[in-house]
């Protein structure tokens, strides 16, 4: 209903940290929590499309209106990448927008009348993730990536054992790139593996030349290496 703000399980407005669910039978307690939209009356709006970067409208997107820490509304984009936040109060307010498959992208915006043409632009991710040996290894390990430095496009190698710690399923693995700044860029993996050896490609396209970070975290095993973008 409107008085809550759409989610992923088990708790996340960001469908790159929603938790994927393999049912192999009845499942239960599979909880989902959501955010309570905080409704105002206003006669203020913020109306504005959607793009995919270097196209036209996206539509399917999910906007989210937040006030400090409070959701204020929530729109979905049309097939033209069209949204409407009606009723927003006025003041500073986060504009934040997600579509699964894509980068998200969100802006500040200070409300003080009806705002029209806000528009926002979200770059596809291109995630692509090969097994290249059935064979099971030791311990895990992420390799550095090559070539390095690189011009757009890099691969990176790492391996998943078997996981005796994990109740009988795969390892979550999770592989993302961060900026000098530690700000996080990209998730390259974000799933349940099998054991073996992997490769996935990082495409650095609209990224500008300089050192990034690229982090592997599977249950307590944490690596961390650098990379060098030139252009």
């Amino acid at each position: 209903t409107p008085d809550f703000v759409p989610g992923y399980y088990p708790s996340t407005i960001n469908w790159q940290d929603a938790v994927r669910i393999y049912p192999t039978g009845n499942l239960t307690n599979i909880n989902i929590g959501v955010n309570r939209v905080t409704n105002f009356t206003s006669n203020y709006s913020v109306n504005g499309r959607v793009f995919k970067l270097g196209d036209g409208g996206l539509k399917n997107a999910i906007l989210y209106a937040k006030s400090g820490n409070n959701y204020v509304k929530y729109a979905e984009t049309d097939y033209q990448g069209i949204y409407h936040l009606t009723s927003v109060p006025a003041g500073i307010m986060r504009v934040i927008v997600h579509r699964i498959g894509f980068r998200s992208d969100s802006l500040e915006y200070n409300v003080y009348s009806n705002h029209d043409s806000v528009n926002l632009s979200l770059m596809q991710m291109y995630v692509g993730i090969k097994k290249t040996d059935e064979l099971i290894p030791e311990h895990y390990e992420l390799s550095q990536n090559y070539p390095n430095p690189f011009n757009s496009i890099s691969n990176i190698k790492f391996q998943i054992p078997l996981c005796h710690s994990c109740g009988g399923r795969n390892p979550y693995v999770i592989i993302k790139v961060f900026d000098l700044l530690g700000r996080e860029i990209k998730t390259l993996v974000n799933e349940y593996l099998q054991p073996g050896t992997y490769q996935v490609r990082f495409n650095a396209k609209g990224l500008t030349s300089g050192i990034y970070f690229y982090r592997m975290k599977v249950g307590d095993f944490v690596e961390t290496k650098r990379m060098v973008l030139v252009k």
